[in-house]
């Protein structure tokens, strides 16, 4: 009698642990649902509020400093470089950067703007990782890493138009410590998108500028 009194409070107790367990999972996915339903809105807020102060911001240099303000506003990256491709087509100079110590620019021909055309899309240092622990992958993705490890960075964002690299944004780590989620790359990556359309414009905005100035020169003569 006394084992089956026993096993009726041990049923009793398991039953009570499990709807309490229940009760706390459930908690835990309401919690986590905030959460990332509030990161995803957050984003689509900030990329609208990007886009209506790009339709304002023709000139290059106001465009850099939206896009630097908006990422470390977002990210809080401890540094960051904003490569774009020079006049001479040859180099990718420093057009905007927070606190970045190394200002040179890059060879076009330089081995990480190859592996960034190679990618094409937003890589970070953790991504590389993985792929190093693969042998077959191990080969193509180290050279990659060695130099984001150079240049002292975690994340790169690359700009392009069809199929032509306008730039890219170097990250530092973040000042919380955290590593870049994918929630994150995903928004570096629309950021990206977006940046393309207002760097085209930017663009031809220059090209018309010139243009004006050429015109207005002739008039004179």
């Amino acid at each position: 009698h006394s084992s089956d009194l026993f096993l009726v409070i041990l049923s009793a107790a398991i039953c009570v642990a499990a709807l309490g367990f229940h009760a706390i999972e459930r908690s835990l996915c309401r919690w986590t649902d905030s959460i990332f339903y509030k990161r995803r809105a957050g984003y689509h807020e900030t990329l609208t509020e990007m886009i209506r102060k790009m339709n304002a911001s023709i000139e290059l240099n106001s465009l850099t400093n939206l896009i630097v303000d908006t990422i470390y506003n977002e990210i809080k990256a401890v540094s960051m470089a904003f490569y774009l491709k020079g006049s001479d087509q040859k180099h990718f100079e420093i057009v905007n950067q927070h606190n970045w110590e190394d200002i040179s620019g890059i060879g076009i021909d330089d081995e990480l703007v190859r592996a960034i055309e190679d990618k094409k899309t937003v890589v970070s240092k953790d991504m590389l990782v993985k792929f190093l622990l693969r042998k077959d992958l191990r080969e193509k993705h180290r050279s990659f890493y060695q130099h984001l490890q150079q240049h002292r960075a975690e994340v790169v964002i690359p700009f392009y138009e069809k199929d032509e690299l306008l730039g890219f944004v170097l990250l530092g780590r973040k000042a919380s410590g955290d590593p870049f989620f994918k929630e994150d790359l995903r928004l570096l990556e629309a950021i990206g998108n977006q940046a393309v359309l207002g760097l085209k414009s930017s663009r031809l905005y220059e090209i018309s500028q010139n243009k004006v100035k050429e015109l207005t020169t002739l008039f004179e003569v």
